[in-house]
């Protein structure tokens, strides 16, 4: 069975939009969602309210967690990256290829997004033989 793998990571600014970005895919997609939360920053309570919401939108819902190694290494730049006015969260997914190794597709998606169509054709389109495939910010709409 087709299913979208959905990755976001996010801190405690970004939970409401998280929420309607999961809420969107929730009314637009004809496929079942896998929502993989990478988590750096979250409480345990946190994480258990965007659970419960996974929940009660259908979706599943699996927590990807960054060895504190890395975290250490990635907070020695937390001043450059406040600087750039970037969190720790935005350079979570330089991880992904350690962290879902046994995913083979997987949809990158900031929690500012709202879907507004089925992703099922995007998803699924044939990479031919490239491995990431990227959307400008500017010209593209879903």
């Amino acid at each position: 069975m087709d299913k979208l793998n959905i990755l976001v990571s996010v801190n405690s600014k970004f939970i409401k939009p998280l929420k309607v970005l999961l809420y969107s895919l929730y009314k637009t997609q004809s496929t079942p969602c896998v929502i993989y939360l990478i988590n750096i920053s979250l409480s345990e309570e946190e994480i258990k309210e965007i659970h419960s919401l996974c929940n009660i939108l259908n979706f599943e819902f699996n927590v990807l967690t960054i060895p504190n190694k890395a975290i250490s290494c990635i907070n020695e730049k937390q001043k450059e990256l406040s600087e750039l006015n970037l969190s720790i969260e935005t350079y979570s997914r330089l991880f992904i290829p350690n962290l879902l190794s046994d995913v083979d597709r997987i949809l990158w998606l900031d929690a500012d997004c709202l879907v507004k169509k089925d992703l099922h054709d995007f998803y699924y389109q044939d990479l031919k033989d490239k491995v990431v495939a990227a959307c400008d910010h500017c010209n593209w709409r879903i």
